[in-house]
């Protein structure tokens, strides 16, 4: 498992504090969540508070939206608190 001794180690080296609490941005593509699920992984001996963060910028409609609720649903079967928002991106450039 090389991608969670990297992420291990530069964790590691941040010298967090201990429990940290750490957001994790999450767009719903596959790197967002895999940085997400080796997270969950190593959250017990890393001690580490996860919080999972996902903003719909409305630009793609419902397939955004249905993004939106993946990253929800995933970070529920995680058993991770999550915060779900939606910008009207589109109207406010529109607007400005």
């Amino acid at each position: 498992m090389a991608i969670l001794s990297l992420l291990r180690s530069a964790l590691r080296s941040l010298a967090l504090p201990s429990p940290a609490r750490v957001v994790v941005a999450v767009s719903g593509g596959p790197a967002s969540l895999c940085l997400l699920h080796a997270l969950h992984t190593l959250r017990d001996e890393l001690r580490l508070q996860l919080h999972v963060a996902h903003l719909d910028h409305a630009f793609r409609g419902d397939e955004s939206a249905a993004e939106a609720a993946f990253v929800a649903d995933f970070a529920s079967q995680l058993g991770l608190p999550a915060t779900v928002e939606r910008r009207d991106l589109p109207a406010l450039i529109a607007s400005e």
